[in-house]
């Protein structure tokens, strides 16, 4: 919140007529702090919690934490509850859902105690749950079935305790009995069981009386016998009651026990002090002792690190009680229905502690109540509703520190209070219209003590005298005469310099009060003088250490005043400067122990630096908000840095923030400038609007402890696998399910989160993956193979577990990728081979005796067909000489045929030798070449190649010797015997003979120089007709160059015409703009201006009335002073709007968000009607863009309020990384889109404003519906 008191002085004149008390009232002192600052965080239904009665709670060896309720196991990481009920379906589930009690064993095993289902064991690994039960017919099975507590001891054993007696449980899986005989005094004083103990020297302490009377406590001796602790009535110094409701040895060895639990008859609180003879100290209820135990019903016990033990009961919620401190008193911790951090029920059933310290307070049927001590460090003052001497407003405005521990609370709209650090208590000095002695208005910005011993108070009228030892306030009011007298202004703060002078910082320029003479000096701003003042609205003053006075404006800048001169040095924004300061609006300042001085604005930390430049830090260097409220230094040089969105420390010299939270105990988020403090002890108060917080920086440290890591969840297409998830087994999945996805936590539950996670999976992943806060990782289509998924993460300090934790994983291959099928296929084929082999060896030799019997038949007849055939061979031989006569005459008649075809044809034919020699030729061969046969026959054939042709000439014929081809083809030049060239084309061919063997080549050529001139030719007539037609293409070039140049100047003439009418259009269009701006500011504004009027106007009649109904009736007078504060509320808010109007310009220095919350706090104030404004995510705005959104939520809500007739709004932001989503709901009488007015509602307006940014607006309406509209801004769609 921006605490500004420009806006006091319009509220002023309606304060002022506020009745309170006069001078400081006493009243009773209130309760210790300390049970008031334990805050509790909520964990119910609404957050995944199976059923709100905890019965049983237990952190593991992992880290989680387990809750057993009447309707399930719940197992939570922090974030998230995994809960477990009984399926009759499922033999593996839990045997029953109702969890009576909790324990787990050295072997990570958990055990479950259930009412109505005996024993179960759970096995993280398999996620499966064992049940062991009563069998009527095995003595050595479970004696009942009603688990009411577990015992795992120091030596490994195992105890149970039941409904129907103690079980001891035995390795093999059955139990052995303890149970009440009651002809033996020295056996179980009773069976129904309710808790049990082991104290420090291994003695197991049993307690009765669960679900009905029980019968004492006991003890289990060595010898197996039972030492029994009854109640006597007769004997004050007995067990006080025989029900046992909780067992605790404290550190100094003092043994407890709760009794009464939840039986009608009680008992108390019993320390054991004498074991031998039975003798107790009692701690009981007393009605008439405040400080005496809350109930008698103990159900529960524990000690914290500081030795006091907490105390739950039945009804009386949480006592909490120091052994060491005489007389015993026990502060109460209880629910308080008007707070929501206190204790969720009073019915505390168990409290557990975990390994980082926070405490979880199982209560029935609040659900989980969770305490982190961290955050009672913070400790908080606040309005306690019906308490006189708390706090009466939350709105802190200031802190002053006087003498005798004395110290005073400034507070905005509550006067001033004296606060009693010891005690707790606040006295009030309040406005009282009937009295002028009394402070003059209640909203109060600083108190000041000057060296002369006087008080001075800034108020919203002004500046005050006061007199603490009286009460009486005097107000220096200017004389209309004397303008050198008295301060009318809103005064923000009081400084005093080493020369006696007093300065004051007022919303009218800074006044400086000299105390020797009582006369003022007054600065304002001079616009013809540029060592004037920046800025009138002074909103903080500073004298550093040098004796130099600072002073910081709203929106005005930094000023150092120069004494010597009476002149003021400026420093201010220069959006070009990154070295200027940062925003011209100051909050705040400090000056830390080197002489750094620190300002804080509205955009940032800011340190001015030797040489007068700034180094600002900002949200992007870790500042929580731009807002720098107030400034503190810690004894270890660390700044404390209060804002409007938390609480930071930063470190000068690592120039790292540390950011603190709601969740660590602040009053709020949102902090006041102004109301920042240390004391002299070093404690520092940092106020806000829910009052102020005090702590000790020294105690504030970080948690060094790094956090269990685990892997919670294993996803196989978005459907949970139950594995073992601990790392020490290797996950195997088969390759068509790679689409996985594993969840993770880190176990520390201090602030979940703030944790923050980076995983990576080996073998896939090259680095290590930054995740924030995100708590899963999904993979998709992983090949096969072998990976090992790994997640490491710090808690909410930083401190980062580097070790985490490891799950190998298997994508198992399909079948035909794996090693051993590729093996077997490569046996398989050896042995088809071999099988093929040894297959065809025995066809071959089957074939050979075949073959033998064959010749031996066949030479048979053989031998009888010869002589036969050497008759008919005699007879053919005769033929065949004839026959070869006639061949031998036709083979002559075909070589003249062929020889005639040789010699005679147009193509060239030659033989060549496989030397490469040329064995023949024809004529044609001898008349391209022009040489004779003789000649040719000298030569081998690449001789007659041309010498630039010939270095591949006898590649192709080796080709041929050698087989790789059996013809080539090729055209080249060659030589003609009187060294004239000509291109040929030439086939040759290898002839082989019946062996395949090469014998010669022959070769047939063709002229082909004709052919080649003419393509020579046609070459030479392309290349001319390329060069006409290049030469055509730049004549044609060269004309449409000068055509183009003359279109040039033409189109040139024309755009000036066309600029020019544009100029005039746009001229004209922006004077039509800003009219409507105009317009519509004063519209805006006059609606604004009528909402304050009519919101004071309220305010006044109930200031009017209030005297009169407070002597009347209290009751209703409180009631009306709450609405009278909301209602001054809603006024500034109103008046901040209004400054909005006036000033358009700052609606671009605000944050888009805090715009939206302070128009919703306006509207609330004045209409009453409920507004809910959520955020999600953050980014920065082009101002456009914020101007825009801002106008059309301010058009849709002040339809809201004229025509809706609504009963509750809803403002929802969302930003992305590319834009950002407005929307605003009614739930109102609606309207119909097409048969409405649309400018009578102001659509059109809001439709103009979203196409000016380019936005999509949309609006949704249905008569008795209500109403949406919904304003879009991506970023893409701008180029911004």
């Amino acid at each position: 919140m921006r605490n500004f008191f420009l806006f006091l002085f319009f509220l002023a004149l309606i304060l002022t007529t506020a009745s309170a008390s006069a001078s400081p009232p006493l009243a009773e002192p209130l309760p210790p702090p300390t049970p008031k600052n334990i805050r509790f965080e909520r964990l119910g239904l609404e957050d995944g919690l199976s059923q709100s009665a905890i019965l049983a709670s237990l952190q593991d060896q992992q880290g989680y934490l387990w809750f057993g309720t009447q309707d399930g196991l719940n197992r939570y990481d922090g974030y998230s509850f995994t809960i477990f009920r009984h399926d009759a379906e499922d033999p593996h589930s839990l045997s029953a859902s109702s969890v009576l009690s909790l324990a787990e064993d050295a072997d990570g095993y958990l055990w479950i105690g259930t009412w109505g289902g005996g024993l179960n064991r759970y096995d993280p690994r398999t996620g499966q749950f064992s049940a062991f039960q009563h069998n009527p017919d095995n003595p050595t099975s479970l004696s009942e079935d009603t688990v009411t507590d577990l015992l795992i001891t120091r030596d490994g054993t195992f105890w149970i305790a039941t409904r129907g007696g103690l079980n001891r449980m035995n390795p093999d899986g059955t139990f052995t009995r303890f149970q009440h005989d009651p002809a033996d005094d020295h056996s179980l004083s009773a069976d129904n069981l309710s808790v049990l103990y082991e104290d420090r020297e291994g003695a197991l302490w049993i307690g009765t009386g669960f679900g009905i009377e029980g019968n004492g406590l006991n003890r289990l001796n060595s010898d197996g016998t039972f030492t029994r602790y009854l109640h006597d009535p007769a004997n004050p110094n007995s067990l006080n009651s025989n029900n046992i409701g909780a067992i605790f040895q404290d550190d100094l060895g003092n043994l407890w026990i709760g009794t009464g639990g939840y039986s009608l008859t009680g008992g108390g609180l019993a320390r054991l002090t004498d074991p031998v003879s039975g003798t107790f100290t009692h701690f009981q209820h007393d009605p008439e002792n405040p400080d005496s135990l809350s109930t008698d019903n103990v159900m529960s016990l524990w000690q914290d690190t500081n030795g006091h033990l907490w105390i739950g009961t039945w009804g009386g919620g949480i006592n909490l009680y120091d052994p060491n401190r005489e007389p015993a008193i026990f502060h109460h911790v209880v629910n308080d229905p008007y707070n929501p951090n206190s204790l969720s029920f009073d019915v505390v059933w168990n409290i557990l502690s975990d390994r980082s310290g926070v405490v979880w307070v199982g209560t029935v049927p609040g659900g989980i109540s969770k305490f982190n001590p961290r955050s009672s460090l913070f400790a908080l003052y606040k309005t306690q509703p019906g308490v006189s001497n708390s706090l009466q407003n939350e709105i802190i405005s200031g802190f002053f520190e006087g003498e005798n521990s004395e110290f005073w609370v400034m507070t905005w709209g509550g006067g001033i209070a004296r606060f009693d650090r010891t005690t707790g208590e606040f006295f009030h000095y309040r406005h009282d219209p009937t009295n002028p002695q009394s402070l003059p208005s209640d909203v109060v910005s600083t108190l000041f003590k000057d060296s002369t011993g006087q008080y001075w108070v800034g108020t919203a009228v002004g500046l005050v005298k006061f007199n603490p030892n009286s009460g009486i306030f005097s107000p220096a009011l200017r004389e209309a005469t004397n303008p050198d007298s008295g301060v009318t202004a809103t005064v923000n703060l009081i400084r005093e310099d080493a020369e006696g002078f007093l300065w004051v910082c007022t919303l009218a320029g800074v006044e400086k009060y000299a105390l020797a003479t009582g006369r003022f000096t007054h600065y304002q701003n001079d616009p013809a003088n540029p060592a004037s003042l920046s800025g009138d609205l002074c909103t903080s003053l500073f004298l550093d250490q040098n004796g130099d006075i600072w002073v910081g404006t709203w929106g005005g800048g930094l000023n150092r005043y120069e004494p010597k001169t009476d002149t003021f040095t400026h420093f201010n924004h220069d959006p070009a400067n990154p070295e200027s300061i940062s925003n011209d609006s100051i909050l705040s300042f400090q000056q830390d122990y080197q002489g750094q001085l620190w300002i804080g604005t509205e955009g940032g930390l800011n340190r001015m630096n030797s040489d007068g430049t700034f180094t600002s830090y900002r949200l992007k260097d870790g500042l929580p908000n731009e807002n720098v409220m107030g400034i503190q230094e810690d004894a270890e040089g660390h700044l404390w840095i209060s804002t409007g969105n938390g609480l930071a420390r930063f470190d000068p010299v690592t120039e790292t923030f540390r950011v603190f939270s709601t969740r660590d105990g602040l009053q709020s988020n949102e902090f006041n400038s102004g109301a920042s403090f240390k004391d002299r002890a070093g404690l520092m108060y940092f106020g806000g609007v829910h009052g102020f917080n005090v702590f000790d920086p020294a105690q504030i440290r970080d948690n060094q402890t790094p956090p269990p890591v685990v892997v919670s969840t294993f996803r196989v297409f978005n459907e949970p696998l139950l594995v073992d998830l601990s790392g020490h087994a290797r996950l195997e999945i088969p390759y068509w399910q790679n689409f996985i996805a594993f969840e993770f936590a880190a176990l520390d539950f201090q602030d979940p989160q703030k944790n923050q996670y980076a995983y990576q999976l080996e073998g896939f992943d090259p680095g290590w993956i930054e995740a924030g806060a995100r708590r899963y990782a999904s993979y998709t289509s992983l090949p096969a193979g072998n990976y090992t998924f790994r997640v490491k993460a710090s808690n909410s300090d930083g401190v980062w577990n580097e070790t985490g934790v490891a799950l190998p994983l298997t994508i198992i291959p399909p079948l035909w990728q794996t090693w051993w099928f590729l093996t077997g296929a490569g046996i398989l084929a050896l042995g088809m081979v071999a099988f093929a082999f040894v297959a065809r060896i025995r066809s071959i030799r089957s074939q050979q005796a075949h073959l033998e019997n064959l010749v031996v038949r066949r030479t048979t007849e053989l031998q009888n067909t010869n002589q036969q055939l050497a008759a008919e061979v005699e007879r053919r031989t005769r033929a065949e000489a004839t026959l070869a006569k006639r061949a031998e005459e036709e083979l002559q008649q075909s070589e003249a045929r062929f020889q005639a075809m040789y010699n005679q044809s147009v193509i060239g034919i030659g033989i060549l030798g496989l030397d490469g020699k040329i064995l023949d030729a024809n004529a044609t061969v001898c008349r391209l070449l022009g040489r004779t046969l003789e000649d040719l026959q000298k030569i081998r054939f690449t001789e007659v190649i041309h010498p630039e042709d010939r270095e591949h000439g006898g590649d192709e014929f080796m080709q041929l010797l050698k087989g790789g081809r059996n013809s080539y083809r090729v055209e080249r030049r060659y030589l003609r015997g009187d060294g004239t060239v000509f291109w040929a084309n030439v086939i040759v061919s290898m002839i082989l003979d019946l062996e395949g063997n090469p014998r010669f080549a022959v070769g047939m050529m063709e002229d082909t120089t004709e052919q080649k001139q003419t393509e020579k030719e046609l070459k030479e007539s392309q290349a001319q007709l390329a060069a006409q037609e290049a030469d055509y293409r730049r004549r044609l070039e060269r004309r449409v160059e000068e055509r183009t140049r003359e279109l040039t100047e033409a189109n040139k003439r024309l755009q000036e015409e066309i600029l020019q009418r544009k100029r005039v259009e746009q001229a004209l269009a922006e004077k039509a703009a800003e009219e409507a701006v105009i317009l519509e500011r004063t519209r805006l504004a006059r609606d604004l201006h009528d909402a304050v009027t009519q919101t004071l106007f309220s305010a006044s009649l109930i200031a009017e009335v209030l005297p009169d109904l407070w002597d009347l009736n209290r009751a209703e007078a409180l009631k009306s002073t709450d609405e009278l504060k909301q209602l001054t509320r809603g006024a500034l808010a109103e008046m901040r709007t209004l400054l909005l109007e006036l000033r358009p310009a700052a609606l671009t220095q605000v944050r888009f968000e805090d715009l939206l919350k302070q128009l919703a706090e306006a509207l609330i104030g004045r209409t009453r009607l409920p507004i809910q404004v959520k955020i999600d995510g953050e980014r920065k705005l082009p101002p456009d863009v914020q101007v825009a959104l801002y106008r059309i939520a301010q058009e849709s809500l002040n339809n809201v309020v004229k025509y809706a007739q609504a009963s509750q709004v809803d403002i929802h932001v969302i930003y992305s990384p590319t834009g950002v989503h407005l929307e605003i709901a009614d739930n109102g009488i609606g309207f119909e889109l097409e048969h409405g007015k649309p400018t009578s509602l102001g659509l059109r307006i809001m439709r103009e404003r979203a196409e000016a940014i380019e936005a999509e607006l949309n609006i949704e309406s249905h008569p008795g519906h209500g109403t949406r509209v919904a304003a879009t801004w991506m970023e893409s769609q701008n180029g911004r």
